[in-house]
């Protein structure tokens, strides 16, 4: 197989670097991307997204204070929603939203075996 180009979006990178990734990212030619918030917040453009990750989703560092007031989690489960791309919640201590729509079926809980 042919290797794949990785993106990695966080704070931190200089804007020329996160201009050239998210670029790279809505053309296709970096087909796995790796990131903080900013691949939500900033509303990166995906050529396909077929997988969103959220680890450690019952995070608070995932809920914005400032306004407009959102939960980066929740962000990224209507993006991958939209996409019709799977997402998965991973945490070893779960959310109450999440044990909640797990509980009633809304989402599918997997335990790892």
């Amino acid at each position: 197989l042919p290797p794949v180009r990785v993106g990695y979006l966080a704070a931190g990178r200089k804007p020329k670097e996160l201009e050239r990734t998210r670029n790279e990212i809505a053309s296709g030619t970096t087909r796995i991307a790796v990131g903080t918030h900013a691949l939500i917040q900033e509303g990166v453009k995906f050529q396909k997204l077929g997988l969103v990750i959220i680890d450690e989703e019952h995070d608070a560092s995932y809920k914005q204070q400032d306004t407009p007031r959102y939960n980066g989690r929740d962000v990224a489960l209507v993006r991958a929603k939209n996409a019709h791309a799977v997402a998965i919640l991973g945490s070893a201590t779960p959310s109450i939203e999440t044990r909640f729509n797990a509980s009633s079926q809304k989402i599918r809980a997997a335990s790892p075996s």
